[in-house]
């Protein structure tokens, strides 16, 4: 929104040069405190923090942001660590999840038989896995095993299959279809491990060699 004084002028005023140019002066000087007051206003609701609002709660929060974070992850991921409060109920875990992964974003299994919770990440919050991770853990009772997995499919998984094998599926079961579930390494998974020792394999292996995780 812009500043423009003339319109507080009366009429006959704002016709007048020397008027003209004093609400130019003054436009000048109140447009950077105008945008300052929007800022001011956009960064008390989480959907519209700018950078310096999501370093704030950020910081508030403990939470180490990656550099590479789009600000609309960075605010779905404080949404869900002000959401995940007590009772920890499946409600409640449900809660977190849309906060941080959008309704649809997420699916979130709870077998209390084999005292297992499965929560399966479709490809537009991936970049939220750990912190998916770190809350619900923080949830569930120390008992229980948790399994945070990526929904995602990539072209080179299908090599190995022929054009009419893949045709009895839809392109987006092929995309991210859970009958293709992969497991993922997470940075919490590898958190034992030194810096030298990672530095021995490459990104994609960190990422996806499950026998790192067992050595």
């Amino acid at each position: 929104m812009r500043v423009d004084t003339k319109l507080y002028f009366p009429g006959h005023i704002a016709d007048i040069k020397e008027f003209q140019e004093l609400a130019y002066s003054f436009d000048s000087m109140l447009q950077p405190l105008w945008e300052v007051m929007k800022r001011i206003h956009d960064n008390q609701y989480i959907d519209t923090l700018d950078d310096y609002g999501c370093r704030m709660h950020e910081r508030i929060l403990g939470i180490s942001a990656n550099p590479i974070d789009e600000l609309d992850d960075r605010r779905r991921r404080i949404k869900g660590y002000y959401t995940s409060n007590l009772p920890y109920t499946s409600k409640k875990m449900n809660e977190v999840l849309t906060a941080m992964c959008g309704k649809d974003g997420y699916d979130l299994v709870i077998d209390a038989k084999l005292s297992r919770v499965t929560v399966n990440i479709k490809l537009n919050s991936v970049s939220l896995i750990n912190n998916v991770y770190e809350l619900i853990r923080q949830m569930i009772p120390a008992s229980m095993v948790l399994s945070v997995e990526i929904i995602y499919n990539i072209h080179a998984r299908f090599r190995s299959m022929t054009h009419e094998a893949m045709g009895q599926y839809t392109h987006e079961e092929l995309r991210a279809g859970k009958i293709f579930l992969k497991n993922y390494n997470m940075h919490c998974n590898l958190g034992r491990r030194s810096h030298e020792k990672l530095s021995e394999y490459t990104h994609n292996n960190l990422f996806e060699d499950a026998s790192i995780l067992e050595e």
